[in-house]
């Protein structure tokens, strides 16, 4: 009987733990959401250095967690390390975007990071989401 009382315990634990990861994951999502938002209509360059930097910050965040599709696997399936990969390579872009940026560049920046960005969205939603 005690045997069951910690899996019990151990198993709530767990969805505790998963939910905490799911929410924190979630936040940093509405937070590439919102400031992918801003850059796409703004014509201010310290509005969209503000937006792309916020991005940034909420994908390094990301990392941390996983989705919840993909709780339960580990770290080195397949799955965990596309992710990862996805992320890494939204990040490389929000770089590039940041550089165009401050040379002076948003509206090349614009053009360049929106249809990439929407097209890496697209896929990996379909994936991980």
């Amino acid at each position: 009987m005690k045997r069951i009382g910690q899996m019990i315990g151990a198993i709530t634990l767990s969805l505790a733990v998963q939910s905490v990861f799911a929410a924190d994951l979630g936040q940093d999502m509405e937070t590439l959401e919102n400031n992918y938002e801003l850059f796409q209509e703004t014509q201010n360059t310290q509005q969209a250095l503000s937006a792309l930097i916020a991005m940034q910050k909420a994908v390094l965040d990301a990392k941390q967690s996983i989705p919840m599709k993909l709780i339960g696997q580990p770290d080195s399936s397949p799955e965990v390390l596309g992710y990862r990969k996805a992320l890494d390579s939204l990040n490389t872009e929000l770089t590039q975007t940041l550089a165009l940026v401050k040379a002076g560049n948003l509206q090349q920046a614009h053009e360049q990071a929106i249809p990439a960005i929407d097209s890496m969205r697209k896929t990996n939603h379909q994936k991980f989401r």
